[in-house]
């Protein structure tokens, strides 16, 4: 019974880690403005929810970025590796957001890192979980065990034991699949 659960939690954690794509969506606040940027669909909405699609080409001497506003008008700015930067687009409707939406994407390096501490966090919690239901005794001996000399877990500490990790690994489950 024990090792069947751990099984199915395990197979929830590697569906989790590798068979959801998961979206890598962040919000970014550039200046006053807030914006979500969407890196799989290349789009990034402002406050006022106007999408904008964006292209990122990246090399050792610097980076591009291309956004192309809702109405078809295109901004494009580069930056070198020493952090000179260039930009050139004209745009119709009079706002000139380019260069704060480009930042907005430049942002990306934080966010990334934020979505991989997150899924750490929930594979570890998931972890625990399942040492939790697998072997309470252990956990027990862990926690209180040690401070004794020759005792035993009751059966209700091994219960709790048990419940407790089944809670950790459901949780961990859930922050795996939102984070």
């Amino acid at each position: 019974m024990k090792r069947t659960l751990a099984f199915i939690l395990l197979l929830l954690l590697f569906a989790g880690l590798f068979g959801c794509a998961s979206r890598i969506v962040y919000e970014t606040t550039v200046g006053d403005e807030t914006f979500t940027v969407d890196l799989d669909a290349r789009t990034i909405t402002d406050s006022e929810g106007r999408v904008y699609s964006f292209k990122l080409g990246e090399s050792d001497s610097g980076d591009s970025v291309s956004i192309t506003y809702p109405n078809g008008d295109v901004y494009s700015t580069w930056t070198e590796g020493s952090g000179m930067g260039f930009s050139t687009g004209e745009l119709s409707d009079g706002v000139h957001y380019g260069d704060t939406l480009a930042d907005a994407v430049r942002n990306r390096p934080r966010a990334l890192y934020k979505v991989i501490a997150g899924k750490f966090v929930a594979v570890v919690v998931i972890i625990v979980g399942i040492i939790g239901i697998s072997a309470p005794e252990a956990v027990w001996q862990l926690n209180r065990g040690w401070k004794f000399k020759e005792a035993e877990p009751s059966n209700v500490a091994l219960i709790m034991n048990r419940v407790i990790g089944g809670f950790m690994a459901v949780v961990g489950v859930f922050l795996l699949f939102i984070l």
